[in-house]
């Protein structure tokens, strides 16, 4: 046991006889499990009337009986496994007659058949199913069976429980509708304690109609927010009847609102230097909204407000930077403000609608001292902007969907390539001239502009440069403009996106420009040729580790040194795009490269201060401005070369 008896030592010992003997030895007094009475009397007090006869089971030493039997409940059995609880139980509830306590294991009851109107379980159940193993199953649908025996027709199950997704789904699959029994399911959670935890009050009654199909539904006293309905109001009631052929939507249902409930405890304090990220889902589970919470110290401002970015300007730097957005709340004159943005592949008519949507999510990202007021919602000017998409398909294997889209930013069009298991991120941009072709002069991605600048920069002679990872081909395209007398290779795992870059990116292979599908960590390993520059761009599909680029195995010192052995003798260059906040996988990323180069050859570039993108360069370097070519410099444009130069100026070599 662990945390002074009160926990054992796997959550398996929650339904051992051993461990709760020894947890009503240590803890003499009652302990409620989800809840006292204050909490749940509303909901026990609208399901029991006093004539009732009531079955407690998994009773333990909860105050839940003699609360009730002073309400005016007094047809009371209570049954638990523990003989420790029940003979301590019998000796504290000795004035409360008639009520009676008896060893019983809930599994294999020894009651007549409906014998009762009310079966209770605060708790029991979670206790008996503390894992979702088949052996478990097996006990929990026992203990089902029992409660339908014993009831009586019209009786009703009162189930108190966390409702993990599991056991919802076991216990609506016991007490299926088709099969009879009407589910109403409310929520015991009080905001008010800052409480995380979501308990659910389930009732289920036992009816006589069945149904020859598998069916559910359940009636809900809260909405997808976890806001309590008013149950007079029935078109709001009637609304939160969720049903269907699985228990899916139903166990959805209580997840969507268990999550609006921990955001709600969590956000209920202005914080300042919060800076914090969420998503909205819709029914299906896509992400429609993406939403960061910043809190400022600005006591003389209003609680809260909303804005919402237009089409298009995702990427400025008010809108994707940390300290832009701390600006914003400032301009806005908020403590705490919400920036949502649309994600691609969502349909959205107005800023109207958009506004009216998110009004019914945003008082859960909202102060408490603001949350029963009206929350103003801002924008750029009264449009949501222009994004068009243009094309969806499917990536190679289980890598999901990518989406082709045209956006307006600043009276001009990109077209943007998402991978939807990630929309939030732009794969790749290219900005369109006035007939629609594709600006192949022009590079979108800072990061990109850092890249080809180092490199220009730091070696003199590039002849051959390997790309891994194609993306939308902008990055191998510009290495080919304005470096002409190289050749460029690029290796690419997704034929997909190879398909892409041709088709929607303008993507022209030659003689100067090369494409080949597969693996850049086999092509490196397996290439006798040597690099001037090698390029490693590659996104990450794996977001549990904290770095969305590149994957684990490109900064593998095993790796790396194949790539090492790959650059050209003394003058070679690599380039790598690390794209990561987790401070843990950056410094691991840079131990392995600077141990394999060596740290005095490893230099970093950030496109800006709070840019999630760090090229790496490691090699043979020389620094040379003046070998930059004046295309380049054009190309990126004046005040973004003075930039970019004081960055390359500014090359720092890192301390490992």
């Amino acid at each position: 046991m662990s945390g002074e008896g009160l926990l054992p030592l796997d959550k398996d010992g929650f339904r051992t006889r051993q461990y709760w003997e020894k947890f009503f030895k240590n803890r003499k007094s009652a302990f409620e499990w989800y809840g006292g009475w204050s909490e749940l009397r509303p909901f026990l007090r609208n399901e029991i009337s006093n004539e009732d006869k009531v079955l407690i089971v998994g009773c333990g030493n909860s105050d839940l009986s003699a609360n009730l039997y002073d309400a005016g409940v007094h047809g009371i059995t209570n049954i638990d496994f523990s003989e420790r609880v029940i003979r301590d139980m019998r000796r504290k509830c000795r004035e409360q007659t008639g009520m009676s306590w008896e060893v019983m294991d809930m599994t294999c009851m020894r009651f007549e058949s409906g014998v009762f109107n009310v079966v209770v379980d605060k708790g029991a159940l979670d206790a008996l199913a503390s894992s979702d193993s088949d052996s478990v199953l097996h006990e929990v649908n026992k203990f089902f069976d029992e409660v339908k025996r014993v009831l009586q027709a019209g009786g009703k199950y009162i189930c108190m429980s966390l409702g993990q997704d599991y056991l919802l789904k076991w216990l609506l699959e016991g007490f299926p509708t088709s099969g009879g029994f009407l589910t109403e399911i409310s929520t015991s959670a009080d905001l008010s304690t800052g409480s995380e935890y979501f308990p659910l009050v389930i009732s289920i009654v036992k009816q006589a109609m069945k149904l020859p199909r598998v069916f559910f539904n359940a009636k809900f006293s809260f909405d997808q927010t976890g806001k309590v309905l008013n149950k007079n109001t029935h078109k709001e009631l009637r609304k939160m009847v969720v049903a269907g052929p699985t228990t899916d939507p139903i166990v959805a249902h209580v997840n969507r609102a268990r999550t609006a409930h921990r955001i709600r405890s969590s956000l209920g304090c202005i914080t300042p230097g919060r800076l914090e990220e969420y998503e909205l889902r819709d029914h299906d589970g896509r992400v429609r909204f993406s939403l960061t919470v910043v809190d400022v110290n600005s006591l003389e401002a209003a609680p809260c407000g909303v804005f919402i970015v237009p089409h298009g300007r995702e990427r400025d730097w008010m809108f994707q930077n940390g300290e832009g957005m701390v600006d914003l709340a400032g301009n806005c004159n908020v403590q705490r403000l919400i920036v949502v943005k649309m994600m691609p592949g969502c349909e959205f008519i107005g800023l109207n609608e958009v506004k009216d949507e998110v009004s019914a999510t945003v008082p859960n990202f909202a102060p408490k001292v603001s949350r029963s007021d009206r929350i103003p919602i801002m924008s750029l000017g009264s449009s949501l902007g222009s994004r068009k998409e243009v094309h969806q398909g499917l990536l190679l294997g289980d890598m999901g969907e990518f989406l082709i889209e045209e956006v307006e930013v600043a009276e001009s069009q990109y077209r943007r390539l998402i991978f939807l298991n990630n929309p939030s991120v732009i794969q790749s941009e290219a900005r369109l001239a006035q007939d629609g072709s594709v600006d192949s002069k022009h590079l979108c991605f800072e990061y990109h502009q850092a890249m080809l600048t180092g490199v220009a920069s730091l070696i003199q002679r590039i002849e051959r440069v390997l790309v891994v990872g194609l993306g939308g081909g902008a990055l191998a395209t510009a290495f080919g403009h304005f470096f002409p007398n190289c050749s460029v290779e690029v290796v690419e795992l997704d034929e997909h996106v190879v398909g892409v870059a041709r088709k929607y990116f303008d993507l022209k292979e030659s003689e100067k420009l090369k494409v080949s599908i597969g693996d850049g960590l086999e092509a490196i390993a397996s290439t006798s040729d040597l690099f001037d520059v090698i390029v490693i761009d590659v996104d990450n599909k794996d977001t549990s580790i904290g770095m969305s680029c590149p994957p684990p195995a490109f900064v593998s010192v095993g790796f790396l040194k194949e790539l090492r052995d790959k650059l050209t003798a003394g003058e070679g260059l690599m380039v790598m795009n690390v794209a990561t906040r987790s401070k843990d996988a950056l410094d691991s990323c840079l131990e392995n490269v600077g141990r394999v180069f060596g740290k005095e050859l490893l230099f970093k570039l950030k496109p800006s201060a709070d840019d999630v993108n760090m090229v790496l360069f490691a090699g043979r370097l020389n620094p040379k401005l003046k070998a930059v070519p004046g295309s380049l410099r054009e190309t990126i444009g004046a005040k973004a070369w003075e930039d970019t130069i004081a960055m390359v100026e500014d090359l720092e070599s890192l301390t490992l």
